[in-house]
């Protein structure tokens, strides 16, 4: 069995992110956020916006925080996850769809309060940096 490329080999990483959604694309949204976090790293604006589009499409349902009545209430630890994918979606598309952006950036802090109370989008963000797909 392979393991995970080295975290400096950002082409791989991406490689296998791509592959993880392709095999499971709905039952992970932390995988969106991370491959579109790679994109950023990798500098490529267009596939970070798109596969966060991705997410947003895939799991258009969920736009209020999970609660413990969510049909899946072991999702209630992805609240601090859709906050991130909404508020960052909501930066990207300030400038060219301001409405959207402001939409998503209020979905995203209803997720965001809704998290853990010691958790925060800056803080999943260091958090994740650890992760690797």
């Amino acid at each position: 069995m392979s393991q995970c490329p080295p975290a400096g080999d950002l082409e791989k990483r991406i490689g296998w992110g791509l592959r993880a959604l392709e095999l499971d694309p709905y039952n992970r949204p932390y995988y969106y956020w991370q491959l579109s976090r790679l994109f950023r790293q990798a500098g490529d604006a267009d596939r970070e916006r798109s596969i966060l589009i991705k997410a947003m499409q895939r799991y258009s349902e969920i736009t209020e925080p999970i609660t413990p009545g969510f049909p899946r209430p072991r999702w209630i630890k992805n609240n601090i996850t859709f906050a991130s994918i909404y508020l960052r979606l909501a930066e990207i598309l300030q400038e060219e769809h301001p409405e959207q952006a402001r939409a998503y950036k209020t979905i995203g802090l209803k997720f965001q309060k809704a998290a853990a109370p010691n958790e925060s989008v800056a803080g999943a963000r260091s958090h994740s940096r650890d992760m690797t797909l």
